[in-house]
């Protein structure tokens, strides 16, 4: 690369994907490629995440995306480069926003039957069956509380994984409606948690 007069900041997101999958096949510890997509996307990541799940802690929001680009790093060979790298690694920090908002709530939960207060006789403890599908049903409840026009953005988008676009063809709005409608709801369930 050097022979060249390249750097790596220099390159795509996609070349520099394609040489961190082939950095990840030869099993070498120290990654530059990703070390270089990494800092590229870290703070966009970060902005995101705070966005995304409005009442979540810097620290916490820092853990998400650390282990957001551990996970992207685990499975930069899965990567298409057909789609933006933003795109990919921005998904992998919603879902991973999503599982630890979803184990936050569970943990909670657990603390207060512990506690002895219960709640209404109903155990919540992982031995009686409290699994993530429990979880995903909490999620469902809480958009189902949302207003009628922010519930069904939200749950084309975070249920069934809607793009945008297939949102707004799906509502006949704009997207800008659409992306406003999502931003709202996520205020919204921000409130509820």
């Amino acid at each position: 690369m050097e022979a060249t007069g390249l750097k790596l900041t220099d390159l795509s997101d996609g070349i520099l994907a394609c040489m961190a999958a082939d950095e990840s096949r030869k099993g070498n510890a120290v990654n530059k490629p990703f070390a270089e997509l990494s800092a590229r996307y870290r703070k966009k990541a970060m902005d995101f995440v705070k966005r995304f799940a409005v009442r979540i802690l810097d620290d916490d929001a820092e853990d998400i995306v650390q282990e957001s680009m551990i996970k992207a790093y685990r499975n930069i060979e899965k990567y298409d480069d057909t789609y933006a790298f933003s795109t990919w690694l921005l998904r992998i920090c919603q879902n991973t926003a999503i599982d630890y908002i979803r184990k936050k709530k569970l943990l909670e939960t657990e603390s207060i039957d512990e506690r002895g207060t219960g709640n209404g006789g109903m155990t919540s403890s992982p031995e009686d069956g409290l699994i993530s599908s429990e979880g995903e049903n909490l999620i469902l409840k809480m958009i189902d509380n949302l207003p009628k026009k922010y519930a069904e953005p939200a749950r084309l988008r975070y249920i069934d994984d809607l793009s945008y676009r297939q949102i707004a063809g799906k509502l006949s709005v704009s997207i800008e409606t659409v992306k406003i409608r999502l931003y709202r709801a996520r205020r919204k369930l921000a409130t509820m948690i």
